[in-house]
């Protein structure tokens, strides 16, 4: 309750935590439908298109992260966490997730679209910004910098 997101020493500001009243959150404990947490698919969404798929896995015990298209095609990229050695089957929802991004995503120039897939259906996670607060490296390096220069910041004045 005291921990101030905004500003953190060694970290870059994060504008959009600065006035944010701290509070407790309870969220619902979910399963997919093997009795198990389910996978973390985040959207990477330009203007309402999805560039990529980031499929977290084991988040509290052995995280693998792996890259998909939109396809379902994996990208022979590592960000951040070992890819899986195992095959990370297609979700049995992902038109329905790929639909759910683009419509939370459609008036923003950039938002990664947290979903998952769980024995209750398509549940929502969240929608971030900057995602990892923007320092998070691609390897190889040339695959976050095509990303980064299909993204054309729509600043808009706040008053």
């Amino acid at each position: 309750m005291t921990q101030n997101y905004f500003y953190r020493i060694g970290h870059f500001p994060e504008w959009a935590y600065k006035n944010i009243k701290p509070i407790v959150l309870i969220e619902e404990l979910m399963y997919d439908d093997s009795g198990q947490l389910p996978a973390d698919y985040k959207f990477f969404m330009v203007y309402g298109k999805c560039e990529f798929i980031q499929v977290d896995n084991s988040r509290f015990e052995k995280h693998t992260r792996d890259l998909f298209d939109s396809k379902w095609s994996r990208l022979e990229i590592v960000n951040v966490y070992p890819n899986s050695k195992e095959t990370i089957l297609r979700p049995e929802h992902l038109e329905e997730m790929l639909r759910i991004a683009e419509r939370l995503s459609s008036e923003l120039d950039f938002v990664r679209v947290d979903l998952y897939q769980t024995s209750n259906g398509v549940k929502f996670g969240e929608l971030t910004n900057y995602p990892g607060g923007g320092m998070e490296e691609y390897h190889p390096a040339e695959y976050g910098k095509s990303l980064g220069l299909k993204w054309k910041p729509n600043y808009q004045k706040v008053d």
